[in-house]
């Protein structure tokens, strides 16, 4: 009977066996390709982060170098 407490105070009330929602939990990472799922996700999470953190200091550039899409195409408007 689940209580909708935390799954700490959950096995405090069932002495035997993990809580069900814990079970649930652990099965459904199973099924979605389990740890090995887990571990390219963080990988992913890492490329990403690093991509983003090389292309940071390409985007922050001075007010006067920006240019709006439309002035990037057409010469006779000024960048922003």
């Amino acid at each position: 009977m689940a209580l909708n407490q935390p799954a700490a105070i959950e096995a405090l009330e069932q002495p035997l066996g993990l809580p069900p929602r814990l079970l649930e939990q652990a099965n459904e990472v199973r099924t979605q390709g389990g740890a090995r799922t887990l571990s390219d996700s963080l990988a992913n999470i890492v490329a990403i982060s690093k991509r983003c953190s090389e292309l940071v200091p390409k985007v922050r550039c001075e007010p006067h170098q920006r240019k709006t899409p439309s002035a990037r195409h057409d010469p006779n408007i000024a960048g922003v």
